[in-house]
């Protein structure tokens, strides 16, 4: 299907990049019921494993692409699976687990900010004029989206500032990962990326589990919710992050960022339609001006980071990663 005529290739990446951030805000929905009955580096696991089951057949069809690998490559894969994947799940899902899933998603509206920094200082970007009142508008509406019904930050109690920081932490391992997926997506497909942090992150989250006594949680699970666990792996896991990397293709990190605000509208969304918890007219405005932000970036002609999507895709099939 073609896309329409209005939008760039660099906006259909972002729209895919806002899709993605839509599906991993099911996060909480999906995890929050499961930490009722398991830890959350046994959920973190669990989910792991479980996607393991994927992700190491793609990586096998793909060792001839691996072995061509550098060690730069491989430290920064590294860095994205420990961080990015295992690092901020388990910082993530430790904030829902003190009770609070909205505080638990407060600071991840601080991504623009680690990620614009990483981007100008790792990538080079080169930011247009019109960038600056979109991040301004982003930032706006996700304060709304966040503090519509609830007080500010400099008033929240003990519990909500530690749920608040963890966020925080996990949102600065998020961008991070935004950053340096975008510096491998030219000798790696986004599929095999995938894979990747998926296998990378497993023996850093066994060791965890093994330390904290969470090893036989995480098996006790696999066993009492299938289902459960294997909706929380592959919508907000395995699929948004497929999705998320085919768009970080096209477009550039400092961009993407903005899509990644859908996260918490869809978190806002999913709590009012599954929990019906309220949605203020603050916390709508919000939701208003990150679509209306998103579309207008997707309607601007930009260019992706460094490289053209074309000159990205022409490595990929020299590679013939998948």
């Amino acid at each position: 299907m073609s896309r329409p005529a209005w939008i760039t290739p660099s906006g259909l990446s972002l729209l895919t990049v806002a899709v993605a951030a839509a599906l991993l805000g099911t996060e909480g929905l999906l995890r929050r019921p499961l930490l009722d009955e398991m830890t959350a580096t046994a959920v973190v696991l669990a989910e792991h494993l479980l996607l393991a089951g994927i992700a190491i057949p793609l990586l096998v069809v793909q060792r001839h692409v691996l072995a061509t690998l550098s060690a730069r490559t491989w430290l920064i894969l590294l860095i994205i699976g420990w961080g990015a994947s295992a690092g901020a799940a388990l910082m993530f899902t430790k904030a829902l687990e003190s009770g609070n899933p909205t505080t638990a998603s407060l600071l991840q509206n601080t991504q623009p900010l680690f990620v614009v920094f990483l981007a100008l200082l790792l990538l080079k970007e080169r930011l247009r004029h019109h960038y600056w009142p979109c991040l301004a508008a982003s930032l706006i509406g996700a304060y709304l989206l966040s503090f519509g019904t609830m007080n500010p930050v400099w008033v929240l109690n003990r519990g909500e500032l530690h749920a608040a920081g963890l966020a925080l932490g996990a949102a600065a391992l998020w961008a991070s990962g935004t950053v340096l997926a975008r510096l491998v997506l030219s000798d790696l497909s986004y599929v095999t990326l995938t894979a990747l942090r998926i296998v990378l992150a497993l023996p850093l989250l066994l060791a965890l589990a093994i330390h904290n006594g969470a090893a036989g949680n995480a098996v006790d699970g696999l066993s009492a919710f299938p289902m459960q666990l294997a909706a929380a792996a592959l919508i907000p896991g395995f699929i948004a992050i497929l999705l998320f990397y085919r768009g970080l293709r096209g477009t550039k990190a400092s961009h993407a960022v903005l899509a990644e605000f859908m996260y918490p509208a869809a978190a806002l969304i999913g709590n009012w339609v599954m929990l019906d918890a309220m949605i203020s007219p603050l916390q709508a405005l919000g939701v208003v001006l990150l679509l209306t932000t998103i579309l207008l970036l997707a309607w601007s002609p930009t260019l992706p980071a460094r490289r053209s999507a074309g000159a990205l895709d022409g490595r990929a099939r020299r590679t013939r990663t998948v």
